[in-house]
């Protein structure tokens, strides 16, 4: 199955005259790392920037949104997932120049996380006894 991402994905790497299905080298990996590390820096920025933006009491459950003027806190959001949605880009972005079907892997991690325990720790779901990890094998291009 691919979706629109992976294929918007593919037709942005045929344009920019990158390759689809590549040899994974080092130099491969370093850029797309560096890449991926930059839209997460970004993320942060567009995080703290909505966090920074008022007075909070750490841990304090009271939404961010309160108090903030409509259209700052707008913006504010709209700058975050636009930041969120191009660090998803450049990570099937990589996926994708190795040839791996990305759709399926997450199709694949979805119903192994759907074998976790849900007891929290930390406010992160556990994976408990009955976790069945994904088999992503037959996702590469091999």
């Amino acid at each position: 199955m691919v979706s629109n991402l992976q294929s918007y994905l593919t037709e942005f790497r045929l344009k920019a005259e990158q390759g689809v299905n590549e040899t994974i080298t080092e130099n491969e990996l370093d850029f797309n790392m560096r890449l991926i590390a930059e839209e997460f820096q970004e993320i942060a920025i567009a995080a703290l920037t909505i966090k920074g933006s008022k007075v909070l009491v750490k841990g304090s459950p009271q939404p961010l949104d309160e108090g903030f003027p409509k259209e700052e806190l707008r913006v504010m959001k709209e700058a975050l997932l636009k930041e969120m949605a191009d660090a998803i880009y450049t990570i099937v972005n990589m996926a994708v120049s190795f040839g791996w079907d990305i759709d399926t892997a997450l199709q694949l991690v979805h119903i192994s996380n759907m074998t976790k325990s849900f007891k929290l720790k930390n406010g992160k779901v556990q994976k408990g006894a009955d976790y069945i990890a994904p088999n992503l094998e037959g996702c590469l291009d091999e």
